[in-house]
């Protein structure tokens, strides 16, 4: 358990940090939160729970029209922290759809043994199974199945993007349109 700030709202996104850290940044969905979503108020501090730096076996979907649908997002200085045998679907009409966005000086991440689908109606907005951006390095990836599908051409099961390194990826089942790319 820690103590989390409740920092604002947007577009059913809800932003939170560390009561002692605002550099530490997290956000969940109005879905994951429930009707609680009205009592929050900027500055509030709230109860937040950690279960031992692990995601496991667990059933997400994020569904919505507007754009940014997510379906888990780990951002800034996350460490050593473990995303295994969840099932994660994100469908969005608009914009982009990602099931896994890691962001931010997160490194030694293990995301194994999961299933990710995601699907927009959107022909601007683009598909992303997993999506790694800005210092994320000496993570693995394997044995995962990914399915990226919409309307829109860029539809990626795994995106590498700007200063990633050292990533292992292996065995991983992917079914999208552009498989596997590195911006």
């Amino acid at each position: 358990k820690f103590k989390a700030k409740f920092l604002y709202a947007h577009h059913d996104r809800y932003f939170f940090s560390e009561e002692k850290n605002p550099s530490k940044r997290f956000d969940l969905s109005s879905e994951q939160i429930g009707s609680q979503t009205k009592f929050l108020k900027p500055n509030l501090v709230v109860e937040a729970l950690v279960f031992d730096g692990k995601i496991i076996n667990n059933t997400i979907v994020a569904n919505g029209s507007n754009e940014g649908q997510l379906g888990i997002r780990l951002q800034v200085n996350v460490k050593s922290f473990q995303i295994e045998s969840n099932t994660i679907t994100t469908r969005g009409g608009g914009g982009s759809s990602i099931a896994l966005y890691v962001d931010n000086r997160v490194d030694n991440l293990t995301i194994v043994n999961n299933t990710l689908r995601t699907g927009g109606g959107s022909s601007a907005g683009s598909n992303y199974g997993i999506f790694l951006t800005d210092k994320v390095n000496n993570n693995t990836i394997a044995f995962n199945t990914i399915r990226t599908n919409g309307t829109a051409n860029n539809n990626h099961g795994i995106y590498l993007s700007y200063r990633t390194g050292f990533n292992l990826i292996k065995n991983n089942i992917d079914f999208s349109l552009i498989g596997f790319f590195i911006f």
